[in-house]
Formats: C-alpha cells, sequence, structure tokens
C-alpha cells in the first residue's frame, strides 16, 4: 500500500484511528469482528510487523507516529542492515526526524544487497503494539516508495500463533528465514488467538501480493476435551479456499511445535490433543498433493537450546534455528515451482 509517497508493508488497511491518524493494519477494518478467539479482537489490530519504507533524495525526512495501546518497539534499517532500535512511549504523537546514515563509498553496495533488499531503502518496522501514522514532512524532497528491483522478488505471506508472530522482537522465525530465503514476509501471526477463523481464510485467499505461504496451525486451539472436528473443518476450509484461489502457488502447512507436552512423562489428554490434531494436519495436506507441502514441527524445533522457561516460545538463539531448519527446507520446493 501506498501513501504520502511512503510504502506501508504489510498493512491490509489505513484506517482512521481514534485520536485521529492512520491505524497501521494488518487486516482489514471488516475482519476485525469477526476474530473468535479470547483476546484475538485486540490482537488481530496489532501492527506487529508491519513497516513504513521509502527511497531518499534527500538525506531527512520527518515521520509522524503514535502508539496507541502500549509502547511501539521500532528497527530502523537501510535495507537489510540495523540502524537503530527505538521505543516510543504510549500515546503521544512522536516526529521521527530521521537522516538516513551515508553508505561508505569505498564499499562494494552489492555485499549489502544479501537478503534481497537495496541499502537505498529505508525501512521502519514495527515489533509490536499498535502504531498510528500522522504525516510526514519531506524536507524538501522527494521520497519515493521502493521499486521491485530494490525488493526481495519472493513474497511470503506467514499465518500462525504467537510463535509466528513474534511480537515485540524482530528476530523471530519468520524474519531471520526471509534473509535466508531472499524473501519479502507479510507476517499475519496471531499471539494466542490463531483461531484459522473463515473470515481470514477468505482474507488470505483474495490477496495476490504474496508467492508463497505458510500456516501454522493447531496450537492456540489445543483443547484437552480433544474436540477436533472444528479444527478438521477450519483446517480443510483454509486449504481449500486458498489453493482454490491460488492454484499455482506453494503453500507450506506446518505441523504443531513442540511444546513440552510431547515429552510428558504420563502422557495427557493435552499431549493426545496435539498428536490429534497433528494427524489432522497431514490428512488435510494429502489432500492437496502437489501444492500443499507439509513440515514437521518437530523437524523444526528438535530441542528446546534457547527457549523461554515456558517450553513454548522461543527466544532469538532458538528462533535462529528454527529459520535455519525451515528455510532448507522451503527453498528447494520454492526453486522447484520457479521461484
Amino acid at each position: 500500500m501506498h501513501h504520502d509517497s511512503l510504502e506501508f508493508h504489510n498493512v491490509a488497511e489505513l484506517a482512521p484511528a481514534p485520536g485521529g491518524g492512520l491505524h497501521l493494519a494488518r487486516f482489514p477494518s471488516s475482519v476485525w469482528p469477526k476474530a473468535e478467539a479470547p483476546g484475538g479482537l485486540t490482537t488481530i489490530r496489532t501492527s506487529n510487523g508491519c513497516e513504513i519504507r521509502f527511497v531518499l533524495d534527500k538525506p531527512r525526512i520527518r515521520i509522524w507516529l503514535r502508539p496507541a495501546q502500549g509502547p511501539a518497539n521500532l528497527v530502523h534499517l537501510r535495507g537489510n542492515q540495523v540502524v537503530e532500535y527505538q521505543t516510543l512511549p504510549e500515546g503521544i504523537i512522536h516526529c521521527l526526524e530521521i537522516d538516513a546514515p551515508p553508505l561508505e563509498p569505498n564499499r562494494d553496495p552489492a555485499v549489502r544487497k544479501v537478503g534481497g533488499f537495496s541499502p537505498d531503502v529505508y525501512r521502519i518496522y514495527s515489533q509490536g503494539g499498535t502504531l498510528v501514522y500522522h504525516g510526514m514532512d519531506p524536507m524538501g524532497g522527494s521520497p519515493r516508495p521502493p521499486a521491485p528491483e530494490e525488493k526481495p522478488s519472493r513474497r511470503w505471506l506467514a499465518y500462525g500463533s504467537s510463535i509466528t508472530q513474534s511480537s515485540g522482537n524482530m528476530h523471530g522465525y519468520v524474519h531471520d528465514a526471509q534473509q535466508l530465503l531472499e524473501a519479502d514476509a507479510c507476517n499475519l501471526g496471531m499471539g494466542g488467538s490463531c483461531w484459522v477463523e473463515p473470515a481470514i481464510a477468505d482474507f488470505i485467499a483474495e490477496r495476490d501480493d504474496w508467492d508463497f505461504a505458510s500456516f501454522e496451525l493447531g496450537v492456540n486451539m489445543r483443547n484437552p476435551a480433544r474436540q477436533n472436528d472444528g479444527f478438521r473443518d477450519k483446517v480443510r476450509y483454509l486449504l481449500d479456499t486458498v489453493t482454490a484461489a491460488h492454484p499455482k502457488k506453494p503453500v507450506f502447512l506446518i505441523t504443531m511445535f513442540d511444546c513440552g507436552e510431547f515429552h510428558e512423562i504420563t502422557p495427557s489428554d493435552m499431549q493426545r490433543d496435539q498428536l490429534e490434531k497433528d494427524e489432522i494436519l497431514r490428512e488435510a495436506a494429502a489432500e492437496h498433493p502437489g501444492q500443499v507441502t507439509l513440515i514437521e514441527g518437530r523437524e523444526v524445533i528438535t530441542d528446546f537450546l534457547g527457549f523461554k522457561a515456558d517450553l513454548l516460545h522461543p527466544d532469538a538463539f532458538a528462533y535462529a534455528r528454527m529459520a535455519i531448519r525451515l528455510a532448507e527446507k522451503m527453498d528447494p520446493v520454492l526453486r522447484e515451482r520457479g521461484l
């Protein structure tokens, strides 16, 4: 999406925000009320993984941003390289006066393009919170959105739980794997609320700004009651709807990552529920041979090195290891499909 000569990446809608400005929304406001999970109405509004991108012809620009719910943790990048980390307190309109750091002229610019972005592309990445845009001052220059050749050619849509969303931390497995794959990712992770709603399946199917997709499903719908008919129906609807709309695009379906329950000394109904859900995912993938590739989550997470104490959420080191394994599984499939 382009607005004010800027590119708003991973932004489905610049919705009018309470208190003025435009809300950087990953999902359109028409989908917000259809989130079914407790907490989903909040998560679906977050700006996690949204970016403001531009190329400058003058060294300076001003952008006004307001964190509407919680602080905003931002990462500034030139292409693939981090410039700085920044935290904006909640509820205040902040003026970001950006001076693009000069690039050493005696260094081959090609070395900076590993990962797929031109170093001329300035990126403001939102790690979490709800971000509102309040305008831009070009400071006498003429900024422009990045051209296609200044961005990675592969476009990846990732949907899943908090492990996919990686809220508050840019360095989740999606961000790390996208660099290895030289892909441009739209992260639609829904922390604690990935309930595979039909409205989200329809939204993904209607989009045409991705070349391949990954779906990490099940962990947020764990239930010791083991009532999985609804889960089966939702997974099938997601895959049927997306593949019908995009029959030539690769889709990766990831079974549940190891959350600790797989290692219970005395197996519980929660473990049995996870095993049943994984089998449902395998069966659903098999219904779409040639287009849907199944990736076993326990081949992406093989141990808990670098995990938080809950054995559910990876930290940066574990995320990096996941990204390497996942990219190694995805890349051959993408190459085979000409991507």
